[in-house]
């Protein structure tokens, strides 16, 4: 899971985050936790060496893989807060494309 610039800050801009999902109603729970507590999942910075990170990673597989959720396709979310919970609900994802993205008949 990649988490932007935006909602790194809206999260307090944490070193590790817990997950959390509601599974009836198909949201993903994100919060900010002590990098000790044994279900804290860590961020890693990705972006230039010399430069502020522009979005973080969280290694994510054994979770959808626990919740079934398909990873299988590339998706973009929009988020909100609610408290201290950055909520991503799954029914409102679009397929995530971008510069690199091409198709067959780009070669």
């Amino acid at each position: 899971m990649t988490i932007n610039r935006v909602a790194y800050e809206m999260l307090g801009g944490p070193e590790a985050v817990e997950l959390l999902y509601n599974v009836p109603n198909r949201v993903i729970g994100v919060r900010q936790v002590s990098p000790k507590e044994p279900y804290a999942f860590p961020l890693r910075g990705q972006g230039r060496k010399d430069k502020e990170p522009s979005n973080y990673l969280v290694a994510v597989q054994a979770f959808t893989k626990h919740y079934g959720i398909d990873t299988s396709v590339a998706m973009r979310y929009p988020v909100e807060m609610q408290e201290d919970i950055l909520t991503v609900p799954l029914d409102r994802g679009m397929v995530a494309t971008g510069p690199r993205a091409k198709t067959r008949d780009d070669g």
